[in-house]
Protein backbone atom coordinates (compact mmCIF):
# COMPACT_ATOMS: atom_id res chain seq x y z
CA UNK A 1 0.00 0.00 0.00
CA UNK A 2 1.73 3.18 -0.83
CA UNK A 3 2.60 5.82 1.75
CA UNK A 4 -0.68 8.19 1.67
CA UNK A 5 -3.48 9.00 -0.72
CA UNK A 6 -4.05 12.02 -2.35
CA UNK A 7 -5.48 14.68 0.21
CA UNK A 8 -8.41 15.02 -1.63
CA UNK A 9 -9.13 11.58 -2.13
CA UNK A 10 -12.83 11.77 -1.09
CA UNK A 11 -13.37 14.29 -3.51
CA UNK A 12 -10.92 12.91 -6.87
CA UNK A 13 -10.60 9.72 -6.27
CA UNK A 14 -13.87 7.96 -6.94
CA UNK A 15 -14.40 6.31 -3.49
CA UNK A 16 -17.95 7.23 -3.03
CA UNK A 17 -18.98 5.71 -6.55
CA UNK A 18 -21.35 2.65 -7.15
CA UNK A 19 -18.35 0.31 -5.70
CA UNK A 20 -18.84 2.07 -2.54
CA UNK A 21 -22.69 0.99 -2.56
CA UNK A 22 -22.01 -2.32 -3.86
CA UNK A 23 -19.62 -2.93 -0.80
CA UNK A 24 -21.17 -0.97 1.84
CA UNK A 25 -24.98 -2.40 0.95
CA UNK A 26 -26.07 -3.25 4.34
CA UNK A 27 -25.07 0.03 5.64
CA UNK A 28 -28.14 1.46 3.42
CA UNK A 29 -30.40 -0.89 5.18
CA UNK A 30 -29.23 0.80 9.11
CA UNK A 31 -30.90 4.45 8.02
CA UNK A 32 -33.64 4.09 8.97
CA UNK A 33 -33.14 2.64 12.28
CA UNK A 34 -30.54 5.34 12.91
CA UNK A 35 -32.83 8.49 11.78
CA UNK A 36 -34.96 6.88 14.41
CA UNK A 37 -32.35 6.93 16.76
CA UNK A 38 -31.06 10.63 16.22
CA UNK A 39 -34.63 12.09 16.36
CA UNK A 40 -34.79 10.80 19.90
CA UNK A 41 -31.10 12.00 20.72
CA UNK A 42 -31.90 15.17 19.74
CA UNK A 43 -35.71 15.64 20.66
CA UNK A 44 -36.55 16.24 17.39
CA UNK A 45 -40.72 17.43 16.28
CA UNK A 46 -42.14 17.50 13.21
CA UNK A 47 -42.01 20.45 11.02
CA UNK A 48 -38.09 21.87 12.47
CA UNK A 49 -35.07 22.56 10.09
CA UNK A 50 -32.62 20.06 10.25
CA UNK A 51 -29.09 19.87 8.38
CA UNK A 52 -27.33 16.37 6.99
CA UNK A 53 -24.12 17.33 7.01
CA UNK A 54 -22.09 14.77 4.58
CA UNK A 55 -25.71 13.07 3.78
CA UNK A 56 -24.05 11.37 1.04
CA UNK A 57 -27.22 9.05 -0.97
CA UNK A 58 -29.93 10.05 1.57
CA UNK A 59 -30.01 7.29 3.75
CA UNK A 60 -31.04 9.43 6.53
CA UNK A 61 -32.22 12.77 5.28
CA UNK A 62 -34.82 10.54 3.57
CA UNK A 63 -35.90 8.84 6.52
CA UNK A 64 -35.89 11.72 8.60
CA UNK A 65 -38.10 13.89 6.23
CA UNK A 66 -40.87 11.03 6.36
CA UNK A 67 -40.89 11.86 9.86
CA UNK A 68 -42.19 15.34 9.13
CA UNK A 69 -39.06 17.42 9.33
CA UNK A 70 -37.89 19.88 6.97
CA UNK A 71 -34.61 18.26 5.62
CA UNK A 72 -32.11 19.41 3.81
CA UNK A 73 -29.18 17.10 3.06
CA UNK A 74 -25.35 18.54 1.83
CA UNK A 75 -22.66 16.69 0.27
CA UNK A 76 -19.59 16.95 -2.22
CA UNK A 77 -20.43 13.72 -4.09
CA UNK A 78 -22.47 14.32 -7.29
CA UNK A 79 -23.05 10.58 -7.91
CA UNK A 80 -24.48 10.41 -4.21
CA UNK A 81 -26.62 13.30 -4.63
CA UNK A 82 -27.83 12.03 -7.90
CA UNK A 83 -28.47 8.32 -6.24
CA UNK A 84 -30.55 10.27 -3.24
CA UNK A 85 -32.73 12.31 -5.92
CA UNK A 86 -33.40 8.96 -7.74
CA UNK A 87 -34.34 7.29 -4.47
CA UNK A 88 -36.75 10.55 -3.16
CA UNK A 89 -38.07 9.80 -6.96
CA UNK A 90 -39.09 6.39 -6.26
CA UNK A 91 -39.47 5.77 -2.74
CA UNK A 92 -41.17 8.97 -1.45
CA UNK A 93 -39.79 12.55 0.39
CA UNK A 94 -39.35 15.54 0.52
CA UNK A 95 -36.20 16.33 1.33
CA UNK A 96 -33.70 18.66 -0.42
CA UNK A 97 -30.18 18.13 -1.77
CA UNK A 98 -27.64 20.75 -2.22
CA UNK A 99 -23.95 20.21 -3.25
CA UNK A 100 -21.58 21.79 -1.46
CA UNK A 101 -18.17 21.62 0.91
CA UNK A 102 -19.17 21.03 4.44
CA UNK A 103 -16.28 23.41 5.35
CA UNK A 104 -18.36 26.17 3.80
CA UNK A 105 -22.03 25.93 4.25
CA UNK A 106 -24.32 28.19 1.89
CA UNK A 107 -26.24 28.63 4.65
CA UNK A 108 -28.03 31.29 6.87
CA UNK A 109 -29.04 30.75 10.66
CA UNK A 110 -31.85 28.74 10.09
CA UNK A 111 -31.48 25.53 11.16
CA UNK A 112 -33.12 24.17 14.36
CA UNK A 113 -30.78 20.43 14.60
CA UNK A 114 -28.08 19.40 12.79
CA UNK A 115 -26.49 15.88 11.87
CA UNK A 116 -23.34 14.35 11.03
CA UNK A 117 -23.71 10.33 10.90
CA UNK A 118 -21.76 7.49 9.32
CA UNK A 119 -18.26 8.27 10.00
CA UNK A 120 -17.08 11.44 7.51
CA UNK A 121 -15.85 13.87 10.03
CA UNK A 122 -12.15 13.33 9.93
CA UNK A 123 -11.95 12.90 5.85
CA UNK A 124 -9.49 15.94 5.86
CA UNK A 125 -6.29 16.58 5.66
CA UNK A 126 -5.48 18.79 8.62
CA UNK A 127 -7.39 19.24 11.97
CA UNK A 128 -8.38 23.15 11.19
CA UNK A 129 -10.15 21.46 8.14
CA UNK A 130 -12.33 19.47 10.85
CA UNK A 131 -12.78 22.44 13.17
CA UNK A 132 -14.03 24.46 10.31
CA UNK A 133 -16.49 21.99 9.65
CA UNK A 134 -17.62 22.08 13.16
CA UNK A 135 -17.96 25.76 13.56
CA UNK A 136 -19.91 26.14 9.92
CA UNK A 137 -22.49 23.87 11.59
CA UNK A 138 -22.79 26.34 14.87
CA UNK A 139 -23.15 29.03 12.30
CA UNK A 140 -25.93 27.53 10.30
CA UNK A 141 -28.16 26.48 13.78
CA UNK A 142 -30.19 28.95 15.79
CA UNK A 143 -28.70 29.96 19.19
CA UNK A 144 -29.89 26.82 21.12
CA UNK A 145 -30.07 24.29 17.90
CA UNK A 146 -28.54 20.69 18.56
CA UNK A 147 -26.22 19.10 16.88
CA UNK A 148 -25.62 15.00 16.49
CA UNK A 149 -22.25 14.14 15.63
CA UNK A 150 -21.12 10.19 15.01
CA UNK A 151 -17.69 9.13 14.36
CA UNK A 152 -15.34 5.99 14.87
CA UNK A 153 -14.06 6.54 18.04
CA UNK A 154 -9.76 6.16 17.92
CA UNK A 155 -9.25 3.74 21.04
CA UNK A 156 -12.15 1.42 19.92
CA UNK A 157 -11.20 0.90 16.32
CA UNK A 158 -7.05 0.41 17.19
CA UNK A 159 -8.20 -1.86 19.75
CA UNK A 160 -9.28 -4.48 17.61
CA UNK A 161 -7.65 -3.39 14.33
CA UNK A 162 -7.72 -5.69 11.59
CA UNK A 163 -5.26 -4.48 8.66
CA UNK A 164 -6.41 -6.71 5.79
CA UNK A 165 -9.53 -8.32 5.05
CA UNK A 166 -11.51 -9.04 2.32
CA UNK A 167 -15.38 -9.64 0.72
CA UNK A 168 -17.42 -11.06 -1.63
CA UNK A 169 -20.70 -9.51 -3.47
CA UNK A 170 -23.77 -11.39 -4.34
CA UNK A 171 -22.47 -10.93 -8.07
CA UNK A 172 -18.95 -12.62 -7.33
CA UNK A 173 -17.13 -9.09 -6.57
CA UNK A 174 -14.62 -9.70 -4.59
CA UNK A 175 -12.99 -6.74 -2.46
CA UNK A 176 -9.64 -6.83 -0.82
CA UNK A 177 -9.30 -4.58 1.67
CA UNK A 178 -5.98 -3.05 3.52
CA UNK A 179 -5.23 -0.87 6.24
CA UNK A 180 -2.51 1.14 7.71
CA UNK A 181 -2.48 2.96 10.99
CA UNK A 182 -0.20 5.84 10.94
CA UNK A 183 0.79 6.98 14.49
CA UNK A 184 2.17 10.03 14.10
CA UNK A 185 -0.54 11.78 11.74
CA UNK A 186 -3.22 10.11 13.66
CA UNK A 187 -4.48 8.54 10.70
CA UNK A 188 -5.89 5.21 9.02
CA UNK A 189 -4.87 4.64 5.55
CA UNK A 190 -6.98 2.48 3.50
CA UNK A 191 -6.80 0.97 0.20
CA UNK A 192 -9.86 -1.23 -1.48
CA UNK A 193 -9.06 -3.39 -4.76
CA UNK A 194 -12.49 -4.43 -6.17
CA UNK A 195 -12.07 -7.01 -8.69
CA UNK A 196 -14.64 -7.66 -10.89
CA UNK A 197 -16.34 -11.12 -12.03
CA UNK A 198 -14.35 -10.13 -15.14
CA UNK A 199 -11.01 -9.78 -13.86
CA UNK A 200 -10.75 -6.54 -14.24
CA UNK A 201 -9.43 -4.63 -11.04
CA UNK A 202 -10.33 -1.22 -9.54
CA UNK A 203 -8.50 0.30 -6.88
CA UNK A 204 -9.76 3.31 -4.22
CA UNK A 205 -7.37 4.77 -1.67
CA UNK A 206 -8.56 6.82 1.24
CA UNK A 207 -7.71 8.13 4.47
CA UNK A 208 -9.59 9.05 8.04
CA UNK A 209 -8.29 10.84 10.60
CA UNK A 210 -9.49 9.15 14.19
CA UNK A 211 -10.07 10.96 17.31
CA UNK A 212 -11.28 10.40 20.78
CA UNK A 213 -13.69 11.39 23.05
CA UNK A 214 -11.64 14.15 24.69
CA UNK A 215 -10.68 15.52 21.51
CA UNK A 216 -14.16 16.02 19.89
CA UNK A 217 -15.27 17.44 23.34
CA UNK A 218 -12.68 20.07 23.41
CA UNK A 219 -13.14 20.74 19.30
CA UNK A 220 -17.03 21.10 19.61
CA UNK A 221 -16.17 23.37 22.50
CA UNK A 222 -13.73 25.62 20.57
CA UNK A 223 -16.24 25.74 17.76
CA UNK A 224 -18.73 27.04 20.39
CA UNK A 225 -21.10 24.15 21.24
CA UNK A 226 -21.82 22.61 24.55
CA UNK A 227 -21.45 19.22 25.22
CA UNK A 228 -24.69 17.89 26.61
CA UNK A 229 -24.20 13.75 26.27
CA UNK A 230 -21.91 10.96 24.95
CA UNK A 231 -22.85 8.10 23.72
CA UNK A 232 -21.20 4.74 22.72
CA UNK A 233 -24.16 4.03 19.83
CA UNK A 234 -26.51 6.10 18.48
CA UNK A 235 -28.93 3.43 20.00
CA UNK A 236 -27.49 5.84 23.69
CA UNK A 237 -25.55 3.33 25.16
CA UNK A 238 -23.12 3.94 27.54
CA UNK A 239 -19.51 5.44 26.28
CA UNK A 240 -16.55 3.09 27.18
CA UNK A 241 -13.03 3.70 26.04
CA UNK A 242 -13.07 0.90 23.65
CA UNK A 243 -16.65 1.81 21.88
CA UNK A 244 -16.50 1.40 18.26
CA UNK A 245 -18.28 4.99 18.22
CA UNK A 246 -18.55 8.02 19.43
CA UNK A 247 -22.04 9.97 19.26
CA UNK A 248 -21.83 13.50 20.79
CA UNK A 249 -25.10 15.50 21.61
CA UNK A 250 -23.92 19.48 21.21
CA UNK A 251 -25.69 22.88 21.60
CA UNK A 252 -25.06 25.80 20.27
CA UNK A 253 -23.94 28.60 22.68
CA UNK A 254 -26.39 31.53 22.46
Amino acid sequence: MSESPHLDWYESGGYYGPDYLAIFADEAESGSSEADRAVRLLGLTPGQRVLDIACGYGRHALQLARQGLRVVGLDLSEYFLGVAKERMSKDGGSAHFVRGDMRILPFGTVFDAAVCLGGSFGQFATEDEDLALLRETGQALKPGGKFLLDVANRDGILSRFIGKDWNELPDGTVALHERRWDSLQGRVEGRDVVIGTDGRKREYQHSMRLYGAPEISSMLSRAGFDVLALYGSLAGSAFGWDSPRVNVVAQRIG
